[in-house]
């Protein structure tokens, strides 16, 4: 990674708290994970400054809890390869021992169907969010990254009951989209 700009720098120390945040939020020990987020944070600041595109399309945290999550995601990933001398085993082999139960090969495939539910938990989402205005876009985008509420108000620009006003009608929003994906 190339050496940080002055202006970087300063940004950098402005949302640091953002490494502690994404720690707690996927309960990773600080003393244990602080340094590689923080590795990942830096990334994203970098390529936050770089990329024009990337600060009109996202807010900073999205990018920075992003870089954060494949830099801790490719530790574990590394972590495990170097303890790969687990035996052999049959994908018809039952999970446990008691015979009855699932094995590996329907494992497997359960996790398929996660990943595709995901993908349909991200076209819901997508339709959720062409039905709001502009703010409650904004107001939806800041509580999927985990801001406050009372950030989040400040950020656009209203009081704490127009947020909670907002949210209700998002929330109908929210409950129509479901329906309509239901029938």
């Amino acid at each position: 990674m190339e050496k940080l700009t002055q202006a970087e720098k300063e940004f950098a120390e402005q949302h640091h708290d953002l490494i502690t945040r994404y720690l707690e939020r996927h309960r990773l020990k600080a003393d244990e994970f602080y340094d590689i987020a923080a590795i990942g944070y830096l990334r994203a600041v970098h390529q936050y400054h770089a990329n024009e595109e990337l600060r009109q399309k996202y807010q900073f945290s999205t990018i920075a809890y992003r870089c954060m999550y494949c830099d801790i995601g490719l530790y574990f990933r590394s972590s495990k390869t170097k303890m790969r001398s687990a035996p052999t085993i049959s994908m018809d082999t039952p999970l446990y021992q008691d015979n009855a139960s699932m094995t590996w090969h329907e494992r497997v495939a359960a996790d398929e169907q996660s990943v595709s539910d995901a993908a349909i938990d991200e076209m819901i989402e997508q339709e959720y969010l062409e039905q709001l205005t502009p703010m409650q876009q904004r107001i939806a985008t800041m509580c999927m990254a985990g801001h406050q509420k009372k950030d989040i108000a400040e950020a656009c620009g209203i009081s704490l009951n127009t947020l909670y006003r907002n949210l209700d009608k998002m929330k109908v929003a929210l409950c129509r989209t479901l329906s309509d994906r239901a029938a």
